[in-house]
């Protein structure tokens, strides 16, 4: 592999992984299936799978180099695999891919390819195929005109019906289980800035990401909180897996891990509770480490039927509580309603050793209402255990506060994730290659969230373009060109409204044709096919007081050329009239 396709890659650490994922599976050791697995378990795509299964898919998982203009696969073909991009560019359809993000996948009535694929650039994938089905499933799956599909489970062979069945509620279950949040607390609302929430997920559109295997993402804000959230596949998930009819099952096992004793549960149990729990209110505010620590300790509880007193008066709190699952009132003695607390909300003692004492009558409100409960004693210790974040000061003034997280797994790699920074840090960050070596989706979360704590974005387009032009480093350069490149692909509208960023893509376009290293000549084709596909059609009214007013643009393209092409705005004075209304170079005028 050349050095250009590695830079492509998250850093230099991942060459003993290509070296490993691209062996023939069964030649593949366990010093090689360690290795992938530590790596698959970092990829979003992958993350609705629990820890078995990925290891079951190094076993499997195949990986492969193709040049561009190569088409991958056409419509009508049998789809027989699924992929995730690790370099280069895919184009499908209306939609263009980039590393981390993963496409193919089949949808649930459709056993056939529905679109075209081509490689925009040399492109490394990993190739995860479906189970062979057999010739009868096949037929029946024909004669039925493809209106039944299994779901793809990865499983050994010699696993039973059982556990194949737990896969499957888990797949529908799990979205996007990789739990790496950000908590939204300021240190100083007007100096710190953590805006990235992750969690799991809904679909939006317009969204296929350079840094993160998720393909869809979508932004959502409450307060001072911005939620990320990601799906699998853009238009290839059959809504109706979501349907409620599923939610039964699903809350059982949360349940059946809720009530197991905190030393007899998994790894995978504590993960599925983080999970459950993340959404709700009351976990808003924590750090995954001490999300994940109060999931160790928490107890469940449930009360049978409504209007069953749950604290008295001047009661003792001996615990912190969050109801996971029904309503309870707070009433005054003579039963006057004072506060409705209801799913995701806690109660109950502080992080510290005081004691706290209830005020007024807390009654179930329905019946089976369901707690997940923590001693007070065990509250106080995992909050103020602060060991696991590094802040990081200059000149005397926090700028920086990092989360140590580390892999659940074997190979217990810490990485430095940001949970709090300045508006400046955070740009500095931004511009820095090095910190996708720790985070591969930060750049994501910036541009999913910005808006929270940066009012103009041309603040960011500056930064990018002059840290652009200061370096030298063909490295630095990729991926300041990569970030510009997801920013477009991922949140066009923000260009099409704003006309101080459409001459930041300008410049940035003329950059791309005259200054880039000679590896990322290609680069430019990409970011003009992104613009194309990404903008939308617009009516613009010009008025002159005659014909030969002056248009105060230039046109080119049309019948007088040899491949008659559409016309096409080449040049337009800024500041004119016709500028003002919203015409800019590049739009094609019909």
């Amino acid at each position: 592999m050349d050095s250009n396709n590695m830079s492509l890659l998250a850093s230099a650490t991942d060459l003993p992984f290509l070296q490993s994922v691209a062996k023939i599976p069964a030649e593949r050791t366990t010093q090689d299936l360690t290795i992938i697995n530590a790596y698959l378990k970092h990829l979003e795509a992958l993350s609705i799978l629990r820890e078995s299964h990925i290891r079951n898919l190094c076993k499997t998982i195949r990986y492969e180099k193709y040049d561009a203009h190569h088409i991958l696969f056409s419509r009508g073909e049998l789809n027989t695999c699924w992929y995730i991009l690790l370099s280069g560019s895919v184009f499908i359809e209306s939609t263009l891919y980039l590393p981390r993000a993963s496409f193919g996948k089949r949808t649930p009535r459709n056993q056939y390819r529905t679109n075209e694929c081509v490689m925009l650039e040399s492109s490394e994938l990993l190739i995860i195929d479906y189970p062979i089905p057999n010739k009868e499933s096949v037929m029946r799956v024909d004669n039925e005109n493809n209106q039944q599909q299994a779901i793809a489970t990865i499983v050994d062979d010699d696993d039973d019906d059982d556990d194949e069945e737990q896969l499957t509620t888990t797949l529908h279950r799990k979205k996007s289980s990789r739990i790496r949040q950000r908590s939204v607390t300021g240190i100083n609302a007007n100096d710190m800035h953590s805006p990235m929430i992750r969690s799991s997920h809904s679909r939006a559109s317009d969204t296929s990401s350079a840094y993160s295997g998720s393909d869809i993402m979508q932004s959502s804000t409450n307060g001072d909180d911005c939620q990320l959230t990601n799906n699998e596949e853009n238009n290839e998930t059959d809504d109706e897996s979501e349907t409620s009819s599923e939610s039964f099952p699903i809350y059982d096992f949360i349940r059946e891990s809720l009530m197991k004793d905190a030393h007899e549960r998994t790894d995978d149990d504590i993960e599925s509770i983080l999970e459950f729990l993340l959404h709700f209110p009351a976990f808003a505010d924590l750090t995954l480490h001490v999300r994940r620590e109060l999931c160790k300790v928490l107890v469940y509880a449930h009360i049978e039927k409504a209007n069953t007193v749950v604290m008295n008066d001047g009661e003792r709190y001996d615990s912190w509580s969050v109801i996971i699952n029904g309503t309870i009132n707070n009433e005054t003695i003579d039963g006057q309603l004072m506060r409705t607390y209801i799913v995701g909300e806690g109660f109950g003692c502080g992080p510290t050793l005081d004691q706290y004492y209830h005020k007024g009558i807390m009654k179930t409100h329905v019946d089976n209402c369901e707690f997940v409960v923590v001693a007070q004693n065990d509250y106080y210790a995992i909050l103020n255990q602060d060991e696991e974040n590094i802040r990081i000061e200059e000149s005397g003034k926090l700028v920086m506060i990092k989360e140590v997280r580390v892999n659940n797994e074997e190979q217990r790699i810490p990485r430095e994730i940001v949970i709090k920074a300045t508006k400046e840090k955070l740009l500095d960050l931004l511009v820095d290659a090095r910190q996708l070596i720790d985070d591969p989706s930060f750049v994501e979360d910036f541009l999913l969230t910005y808006r929270t704590f940066i009012k103009d974005p041309i603040i960011i387009a500056n930064k990018l373009f002059d840290y652009l032009l200061d370096s030298n480093d063909p490295t630095s350069s990729e991926h300041i060109a990569r970030v510009v490149l997801s920013w477009v692909n991922n949140h066009y509208s923000d260009f099409e409204s704003n006309p101080k960023l459409s001459e930041f893509l300008e410049k940035f376009d003329d950059y791309l044709q005259h200054r880039v290293p000679e590896c990322m000549r290609s680069w430019r084709h990409t970011f003009n096919l992104i613009c194309y596909t990404k903008s939308s059609i617009r009516t613009i009214t010009i008025t002159r007081s005659t014909r030969d007013d002056i248009l105060n643009f230039e046109i080119l393209g049309g019948s007088d050329t040899l491949a008659n092409n559409g016309i096409f705005v080449s040049k337009i004075e800024r500041h004119s009239k016709v500028y003002e209304v919203g015409l800019r170079r590049g739009d094609q005028v019909n």
